[in-house]
């Protein structure tokens, strides 16, 4: 796996210390919370080929793949002095796709990365108006894929890792920055065509980096 967006979280983090530093009028973090976000979304590929419904398995060359993403996130907080505990869900809608080739001159096959969506808990650290977490759980992504006349669906399953800073502007309204880390792993999808007959089938093992900028309403 390859963390394209390590330095962004850095910064990120960094720039939550230095808010943190400044320690202005304290902020209630507890309660629920939702929001809107939007940013970027990379995806890495490593995918396997199955040349019509016999084998071997073939290496394909998937490459990173990057687009848009943007979408919703809500959770709830308790905080105990300066610590936070939570639960969050987000779900973001991305415009990713990508082609595999084969070293072997057969048809590409194309795929489509639909939404993200993520569960789990955080805990943070927080000083007056700012907050410093980290975050964990489920992880999912809705995939297409298109090999010549035949298509395929998976719903690939995995797990998250990340983390951000976040700072309350008003005792209802806040702006993140985060940072999350989708791991999956290689599942087999099978490819129909359209009068349903079996043609193919792709083994992709993807990993995905998504950076987004965020506004939380406190309830």
């Amino acid at each position: 796996m390859r963390w394209t967006f390590l330095p962004a979280l850095a910064g990120a983090l960094g720039l939550s210390v230095a808010i943190a530093q400044a320690d202005e009028s304290a902020a209630d973090w507890s309660g629920f919370y939702a929001g809107l976000s939007a940013g970027i979304a990379s995806v890495n590929d490593e995918f396997l080929g199955y040349p019509g419904m016999h084998g071997p398995w073939e290496p394909w060359a998937g490459g990173d793949n990057s687009g848009l993403t943007g979408g919703v996130q809500a959770g709830v907080n308790h905080q105990m002095d300066s610590v936070l505990l939570g639960l969050e869900a987000q779900f973001l809608l991305t415009g990713i796709d990508g082609t595999a080739l084969s070293a072997f001159g057969r048809p590409p096959t194309r795929y489509e990365a639909n939404w993200l969506a993520s569960f789990g808990p955080r805990i943070g650290f927080v000083s007056g108006n700012a907050l410093l977490y980290a975050k964990g759980g489920l992880g999912i992504a809705d995939l297409d894929y298109t090999h010549s006349s035949s298509t395929g669906q998976n719903t690939a399953y995995g797990f998250t890792l990340g983390g951000g800073a976040e700072y309350a502007f008003t005792p209802n309204l806040s702006g993140r920055v985060d940072y999350t880390y989708f791991g999956f792993n290689a599942d087999t999808t099978t490819l129909y065509q359209a009068n349903g007959a079996a043609q193919t089938m792709v083994k992709h093992d993807p990993d995905a980096h998504v950076v987004t900028v965020g506004l939380n309403y406190h309830f």
